[in-house]
């Protein structure tokens, strides 16, 4: 049985993936589903959100990991007829701007608990449509009170706390492969899901060594709220007092949960509660939040995403030498999908 992993980036498909290949294809067992990341078992939650991406490294105990992840596997083997590939997807192994640990240390500790023979799975996205895609969800799910502006000179100029080091393709791209190996990562543009969704899935299929199924490709997951419903979520997250500039946002999935209390007999901190509230509230339907932003008195304008000249500029040089970069590992042409070169 092939071992897979599905490493990101974020806002690459990912919850298409999450919800259509991997736990349906009858061939593929996934380490759980994604639908609803905390109904995940704890186990699962804690692998995926805390021990691969933000658990310190002197508490991090791989060979225990490992040991769950083969008695898991062999119980596949044992009871599940006809299963080809085993394995996981979480966009946080490259996903910078969350956890604790380094690019290089969650690719060595997703080595370590799956092998060096795991087949990598690695899509990328035309970097200014993908910063538009991540500033929407992190709106969306209470986790910025600054404007798509200051988001950008934020992403270019404070380089050192900003998402800009999941922009460049190659470095995260090599890192795998020198890990895994260059013939164990597959890289994909975002752009080719998209725009063939069959034909990309049937390529991932080929890669982990199960049959081609057909799948229905026509759901659509997160889409983009219209630019007057985030500014009615961006308004909220203001008057929240979320993300930068206020308290950090408390994200709900990881191993900060109701069981890592319950385990030593403790209430969790009220915060939880309270944070989840919040943040399903943001989920729900656009009309509702635009009306919950007026109940407020919000100043709830239009929120466009114009990337400011000076950004734009910034990215254009900066960018282009590492998508050259990548299409000369991999020989994917970004160029036909308007990526910066």
């Amino acid at each position: 049985m092939l071992n897979y992993a599905h490493i990101g980036l974020p806002k690459t498909g990912t919850t298409f993936l999450q919800n259509t290949l991997f736990p349906l294809h009858p061939e593929i067992h996934n380490i759980g589903k994604h639908g609803r990341p905390v109904d995940l078992p704890y186990n699962v939650r804690r692998l995926l959100f805390a021990d691969l991406i933000d658990t310190p490294e002197y508490l991090f105990d791989a060979e225990q990991v490992a040991r769950w992840i083969t008695a898991e596997r062999e119980r596949v083997i044992l009871s599940e007829n006809g299963k080809r590939a085993f394995g996981l997807s979480c966009e946080l192994l490259t996903n910078l701007i969350q956890g604790r640990v380094s690019l290089t240390e969650r690719a060595t500790r997703l080595a370590s608990v799956m092998g060096k023979q795991t087949k990598i799975i690695f899509f990328v996205r035309e970097q200014t449509s993908w910063l538009k895609s991540l500033y929407s969800t992190y709106v969306r799910e209470g986790g910025l009170c600054v404007n798509f502006e200051d988001f950008c000179f934020h992403l270019c100029f404070e380089e050192d706390a900003s998402a800009k080091a999941n922009l460049f393709f190659d470095r995260i791209h090599q890192t795998y492969c020198n890990i895994f190996g260059t013939h164990q990562v597959l890289v994909i543009p975002y752009e080719e899901l998209r725009n063939q969704p069959q034909a990309t899935l049937n390529r991932i299929c080929g890669f982990i060594d199960v049959s081609e199924q057909e799948f229905d490709t026509s759901t659509r997951y997160h889409e983009r709220p219209s630019a007057q419903a985030l500014g009615a979520m961006f308004a909220l997250n203001r008057h929240w007092n979320f993300g930068l500039g206020g308290s950090r946002f408390k994200r709900l999935g990881g191993h900060r949960i109701e069981e890592a209390y319950a385990a030593y007999g403790i209430n969790p901190p009220e915060y939880i509660e309270y944070e989840k509230v919040r943040h399903m509230f943001m989920y729900s339907s656009p009309q509702k939040i635009m009306d919950k932003a007026a109940k407020l008195r919000l100043d709830a304008r239009p929120l466009t995403l114009n990337i400011p000249p000076a950004a734009l500029e910034h990215l254009t040089s900066v960018l282009a030498p590492h998508n050259r970069a990548l299409q000369e590992q991999t020989g994917v042409s970004l160029a036909e999908h308007n990526y910066i070169l």
